[in-house]
């Protein structure tokens, strides 16, 4: 935090509510919307993401003055990790109203705009400094339960309110560099994907009648394994699970160019990897015969695929070895899968630059957020 700042106890510069209780009896098919902690995404709100209502009458009656108004700040109090604290929050927008607050979320309001600007606050909230106030007051948590008594407690730093305004111009402009290059990894996701589609066509319907091969008859299938015994925080080789890297290990069970496929929970997210590595025992490791067919073009064969109509459980999903050797592969000629490869690492280097790009843009907003916070 700058010298010379003011802080403030958080009751002084905001008014703040945390949600009611309300129980699944209450819900209904249509009515007002309920807010929920799925509904703050990325730090904003998505009411798509959840479809609980609560009765007009009981809105506009018992729970009256639970209803939101817009420009509210948002923010998650309850289930959820502290990396992700600055994901669970978002301004309440005009097209979100009628909107009824639920458990586990706390609604902001600043008491004077000429004191506090409620987007600085905002950006406060994803500072260390509050979750650094935050865990010492629930102390042993590893997951996020707090409410109004903890706030009650918290300072907040005050500068003047137009040195708020220029930190907050600075903190925006930085933040929506980053969030226009991330819309630009899409952009380019979304134009591999057409490409294959393109070039290949509906990937399972097999519309342009390429040559049909069984999985295992151009894979080999590499069961994963428990990872405790070769788990080393100086390994060089990555830890495969089906959410992505849990660690690293000094050994490796598959080759680079290998697709996982989730044998257990996460069956349908591929993850395409260009490193050796070791794969967890919940996750396939496919490595395709490279004289046969290209590891990229299979990533994303399944990618299009959906390995959900092979489940066999009926509470966790899971995929059997037996199985999923046995699916249908179009393989076109070589020399075409890898026109199609061409293709995809020229976008993947366009990627690599955005992404570093990315990189450089967050160091610089972390950098700026410790000077005025930490």
């Amino acid at each position: 935090m700058k010298q010379g700042w003011e802080k403030k106890k958080l009751p002084d510069v905001l008014w703040f509510q945390e949600g009611p209780g309300v129980r699944k009896h209450q819900y209904v098919s249509e009515g007002i919307k309920l807010l929920n902690v799925a509904n703050l995404v990325n730090g904003k709100l998505d009411l798509s993401t959840s479809d609980r209502y609560i009765s007009i009458d009981e809105a506009y009656g018992k729970y009256k003055h639970f209803l939101v108004d817009e420009g509210d700040l948002i923010l998650a109090s309850s289930g959820i990790q502290v990396e992700y604290i600055e994901k669970k929050m978002g301004f309440v927008q005009k097209e979100h109203l009628p909107l009824c607050m639920n458990t586990s979320t706390i609604r902001f309001k600043t008491l004077n705009k000429n004191v506090l600007n409620i987007e600085y606050f905002m950006y406060f909230l994803k500072s260390y400094e509050f979750k650094r106030q935050l865990f010492s007051l629930i102390t042993g948590c590893a997951q996020l339960n707090y409410g109004p008594s903890h706030l009650k407690q918290m300072v907040v730093p005050v500068p003047l309110i137009a040195e708020q305004e220029k930190i907050v111009a600075e903190l925006d402009c930085l933040s929506g560099i980053i969030e226009k290059k991330k819309q630009q990894l899409k952009e380019l996701d979304n134009l591999a994907q057409s490409i294959f589609y393109e070039m290949f066509g509906d990937p399972v319907e097999n519309d342009k009648g390429w040559d049909i091969k069984k999985l295992g008859d151009v894979c080999d299938i590499i069961c994963g394994q428990d990872y405790k015994s070769v788990k080393d925080d100086n390994g060089k080789y990555p830890i495969y699970g089906t959410g992505g890297i849990m660690g690293y290990a000094s050994e490796y069970r598959c080759p680079a160019e290998t697709v996982i496929i989730g044998r257990k929970g996460n069956i349908n997210n591929p993850i395409y990897v260009d490193c050796e590595f070791w794969n967890v025992d919940t996750a396939f490791g496919v490595v395709p015969n490279k004289t046969v067919i290209a590891p990229m073009y299979f990533y994303f064969f399944c990618k299009n695929y959906d390995f959900t109509i092979h489940d066999v459980s009926v509470t966790i999903p899971s995929l059997r070895r037996t199985d999923i050797i046995k699916i249908d592969v179009p393989v076109p000629s070589l020399n075409i899968q890898k026109e199609f490869v061409s293709k995809i690492e020229s976008i993947e280097k366009q990627k690599e630059l955005i992404a570093q790009s990315i990189k450089e843009t967050e160091t610089l907003f972390n950098s700026r957020m410790d000077y005025y916070f930490n």
